[in-house]
């Protein structure tokens, strides 16, 4: 970066194309190359810790009883980690449209409402923290009640 701003300061002002590699990915959630490392990392994680995660979990998978619920039955919860057959810890990774768009947003709050019904724990990780692997690292060790750092977490 300080190389950018040397040339720049010393060469005037350059134009740069714009990226076309992730126009669609960029600040999303659903499927983004982004969160393939997430995935991959978490997967390799509970590989260790004999666990199991997976993607793109519909709420009727991990709550059958919830099958004629029309307020969740049709939804999904980004990641789960399951130990055994029962759900342990749920994912959300939420881009800008977590934010801003209303449907998503009630969608959000429906099924973090479920979940804490069923008293399972939903933890939401920025999109742009899918790939801070400190970040994970920390995160599972606090999950699983060992140290952390809690400045990664705020309070």
């Amino acid at each position: 970066m300080y190389a950018l701003i040397d040339y720049v300061q010393k060469n005037g002002t350059t134009q740069i194309q714009n990226s076309i590699a992730n126009k669609f990915t960029i600040g999303f959630s659903n499927d983004s190359k982004f969160e393939d490392e997430f995935y991959k990392t978490m997967s390799h994680y509970c590989t260790i810790q004999g666990t199991r995660f997976e993607r793109n979990v519909k709420v009727i998978n991990v709550f059958p009883g919830e099958l004629n619920n029309p307020d969740v039955n049709k939804k999904e919860f980004d990641g789960v980690i399951f130990q055994g057959r029962m759900p342990k810890v749920v994912f959300e990774i939420n881009g800008i449209e977590h934010f801003k768009n209303k449907k998503r947003i009630e969608s959000d709050k429906i099924k973090m409402q479920l979940l804490h019904s069923k008293n399972i724990d939903r933890i939401v990780v920025p999109n742009h923290y899918v790939k801070h692997y400190e970040f994970i690292r920390e995160l599972m060790n606090k999950i699983k009640g060992g140290v952390y750092q809690k400045a990664l977490f705020g309070s």
